[in-house]
């Protein structure tokens, strides 16, 4: 568990999912601890060493994490219906969960091999792919298609997608980092960063985004602005700063330097700056004749509520299973 402090403690923010549950990490110099907030309320899910780092949580409220065992591997674990489990597909060595789809399939590589989670067990993945060095798998969706990214040679990738069993290159993507069940593709190539619909055509976003794409195709990410990092997102074919969207007091008080997820009601997470101090936002869309803007809360600030609330014995820790 987070150590009883009062202070040195960040709260992260790493995904949102449609019920509004946000999956995050708290960390200070010597833990971190993975949690779950929804409905003002935190849950840290279980873990046996010092250190866990969490990836996603879909929208039956799973979530994947990396968390190192009692024994000092880190290794994937999937937490669901109040407990965890290991996904791992062996044992003795470490390895790191790396997407969770909304069906509850996971992905990921465990010592130096890809791997799949179905649901129920973990096996390795043989991604065979011509001339190739390495391979990541970075990306899964609720029907298993699987996206990431080919090593060809010391200073060249190339983006690849692994569907029924077979794999093969992404014409022109360097690399992907998710899939949506829509088959819409979050990735870059030469030009920059983009989504590729299924019929191979592809909207560049004019900022950094290398993290989750909703089942909307929209993105949420970062780009520098007159020398500052700024949160953007891009929804409906366009690609907006969030520092815009902010009005009233929100816009006085916050600068948004990172967009982290979004999920497909555009409720918007990330990194910011909340009275100079940083910390992590939940950004809830409201339309205002016929645009939008943004109401915010901080997690940065809820934190240390949290911890109030953890030495009072208030705050959730859920059980291994």
């Amino acid at each position: 568990m987070l150590p009883d402090t009062t202070g040195g403690t960040a709260f992260n923010a790493v995904a949102i999912n449609n019920r509004g549950e946000v999956l995050g990490y708290g960390e200070n110099d010597l833990t971190s601890r993975s949690f779950i907030y929804s409905k003002g309320s935190f849950t840290f899910l279980p873990q046996d060493g010092s250190r866990s780092l969490p990836v996603d949580i879909n929208n039956h409220g799973q979530a994947l994490y990396n968390s190192v065992t009692g024994d000092g591997y880190t290794q994937p674990f999937l937490y669901g219906g109040g407990g965890s489990i290991n996904i791992s597909p062996g044992v003795n060595a470490s390895g790191l969960g790396r997407a969770l789809s909304s069906s509850g399939y996971a992905v990921g590589s465990f010592s130096d091999r890809n791997f799949f989670y179905d649901g129920k067990t973990s096996r390795y993945l043989d991604i065979d792919l011509d001339g190739v060095r390495t391979v990541f798998a970075t990306g899964i969706n609720s029907s298993g298609t699987i996206v990431g990214q080919a090593t060809v040679s010391v200073e060249a990738t190339r983006a690849f997608i692994y569907k029924n069993g077979r794999a093969s290159f992404l014409d022109g993507m360097l690399d992907a980092y998710a899939i949506n069940d829509f088959g819409q593709i979050l990735g870059q190539d030469q030009q920059g960063y983009l989504v590729r619909d299924g019929d191979g055509s592809n909207t560049y976003l004019g900022f950094t985004a290398y993290t989750q794409l909703n089942q909307r195709g929209w993105v949420a990410g970062n780009s520098l602005v007159d020398g500052a990092l700024h949160a953007f997102v891009y929804r409906e074919g366009h690609s907006t700063d969030l520092n815009r969207l902010l009005v009233g007091p929100d816009a006085d008080r916050w600068s948004l330097m990172d967009g982290v997820d979004i999920n497909d009601r555009g409720q918007i997470i990330g990194i910011g700056l909340f009275d100079g101090q940083r910390a992590s936002f939940i950004a809830t869309p409201v339309p205002e004749s016929g645009t939008w803007t943004l109401m915010l809360c901080g997690l940065g600030v809820l934190g240390a509520a949290a911890q109030c609330q953890r030495s009072r014995g208030s705050v959730k820790h859920s059980t291994t299973t």
